[in-house]
């Protein structure tokens, strides 16, 4: 199963890269932290599951992370595969119940308790 994991917050993509490589071996997992970075993942192929934290800043070197990267992402994983799994990872629990309705993804986690995923 090919796995994409966009993620923004490094600690918290460092955390999730190694749930993978350690329960959930056997994965191939792409990570992405930026809009563009994630596109580039995409061009190799599609994936099966994406795990997208809605708010992702446009590039690497963007420090301003926007809900509407991770909006344009979806839609480009919708027009490459309609059928690939789409988990939201926010911590706007109102903005991600919101998106689930009007946009139809799978489900979404709630990344509620900062300082259980922040700097260690």
């Amino acid at each position: 199963m090919r796995v994409l994991l966009v993620e923004d917050v490094p600690q918290f993509r460092k955390r999730l890269t190694e749930f993978f490589d350690g329960v959930m071996s056997g994965y191939d997992v792409d990570v992405a932290g930026s809009l563009s970075e994630a596109l580039a993942c995409l061009a190799a192929g599609p994936p099966d599951l994406v795990l997208l934290d809605l708010g992702i800043p446009a590039g690497p070197d963007d420090a301003n992370p926007h809900w509407q990267h991770g909006d344009e992402l979806l839609d480009r994983v919708r027009a490459i595969d309609p059928s690939a799994a789409v988990v939201v990872l926010s911590a706007e629990d109102r903005l991600t119940r919101d998106f689930l309705k009007l946009r139809q993804v799978d489900d979404f986690f709630s990344k509620d308790l900062p300082a259980a995923w922040e700097g260690e």
